[in-house]
């Protein structure tokens, strides 16, 4: 009897272990805000644009200045999400390790957040809103559509919590939320372990030096840790080693 229990009880760490995510991330890309500009035969004539038609010949085919490729302005953008702070690549992908088990994802555009600690200063346990300032708060689950059998991210806006508080699990982008576009509704994705969020759009008036240099002053509270493994004879611990 006592080795039928002692079996019953070594299986689910077993499993457990098996099932553990490694290395599992959570990623979106950033773009630039796309804006139309109308062709040159619906804008209207003006007494400029007639005297720069009549000016000197330019020798150079305007088309080609056009086709020239151009960097795109997507790099360098900050991001804050359980203790990681991390910033865009040169393709606009911003990556965070995965640390939860949930599909649903909170991402939260704000000029202010304050962190709030449990044993202070050291310990940050949430984030506390700003209500002075500007916010928007998106929640972006995974869900399944059984008539199309594929799985979507839902993004919707939500409302700021009464109390203000917000979970180190959301993914916060400082700066005003006027000048980051985020797109609602339906976006198909892949069941993976892996969360590619869906692609979030940046304008042109957004305050990268405002983002960067607010995670700047951030980044005191972040410490980055590094997951070692302690075995036993019926157990696998997990230790938060600090560097």
């Amino acid at each position: 009897m006592n080795k039928k229990l002692l079996i019953i009880a070594i299986l689910p760490c077993i499993f457990a272990t098996i099932t553990r995510p490694i290395n599992n991330i959570i990623t979106f890309f950033v773009k630039e805000y796309p804006e139309v500009q109308l062709p040159e035969k619906f804008q209207v004539a003006t007494s400029s644009t007639i005297s720069e038609a009549l000016g000197q010949p330019d020798y150079l085919n305007p088309k080609d200045h056009n086709n020239q490729p151009k960097k795109a302005n997507v790099s360098g953008i900050w991001a804050l999400h359980k203790g990681y702070a991390r910033a865009s690549s040169y393709f606009g992908q911003i990556s965070f390790p995965r640390k939860q088990q949930s599909e649903t994802v909170y991402l939260i555009i704000t000029e202010k957040i304050n962190p709030t600690f449990i044993v202070g200063p050291s310990t940050v346990g949430y984030w506390e809103l700003d209500p002075n300032s500007s916010i928007a708060i998106y929640e972006i689950s995974m869900e399944y559509d059984e008539d199309a059998n594929s799985y979507y991210f839902n993004t919707k806006k939500i409302d700021p919590p009464e109390d203000n508080q917000v979970s180190m699990q959301a993914i916060v982008i400082p700066g005003k939320p006027e000048h980051v576009y985020v797109p609602e509704g339906a976006s198909i994705t892949e069941f993976t372990a892996n969360l590619t969020l869906p692609t979030i759009y940046i304008k042109k008036e957004f305050d990268r030096s405002y983002n960067a240099s607010y995670v700047t002053n951030l980044r005191m509270y972040f410490e980055q840790v590094t997951e070692e493994y302690q075995e036993n004879d019926l157990t696998n611990s997990t230790l938060m080693m600090t560097s």
